[in-house]
């Protein structure tokens, strides 16, 4: 009897801890938008996709895939739309930058790029959420 007090009393204060996280979680990906729904992209759709040009900067120079088969571009269309982008950030670095090139239908033009863990609009940068 004397331990039921400790054990509801455990009890009580994990729950709190978990609802805390929860809460938490919820309150960062509130903070986060998908990257297709930023106004920059939220007119590229996969069927209107002709090729993507993935170029990669790293210490070792630019390296260049061009996806012109649909599976290939799917496939990269497909992971970008797991990206969310959070709050602006002050964070940089040189040395590990993936731009996507995305040749639409039409014959436009849009460039994705995102340095380390941060996508680049305008000169800005915005975290990426996970």
């Amino acid at each position: 009897m004397k331990y039921l007090k400790w054990i509801i009393g455990i009890i009580i204060i994990l729950i709190a801890v978990f609802l805390f996280l929860f809460l938490f979680h919820k309150k960062e990906e509130e903070h986060s938008i998908p990257l297709f729904e930023l106004e920059e992209y939220n007119h590229i759709q996969l069927d209107d996709i002709k090729q993507i040009d993935i170029v990669s900067y790293t210490e070792g120079g630019a390296e260049s895939v061009l996806e012109d088969d649909f599976d290939s571009f799917q496939r990269t269309f497909n992971r970008l739309s797991q990206v969310r982008v959070g709050n602006e950030t002050n964070m940089a670095c040189e040395d590990n930058t993936t731009v996507y090139i995305i040749q639409l239908k039409d014959d436009t033009e849009v460039s994705i790029e995102i340095e380390c863990d941060w996508l680049v609009i305008d000169g800005k940068r915005y975290e990426i959420v996970q």
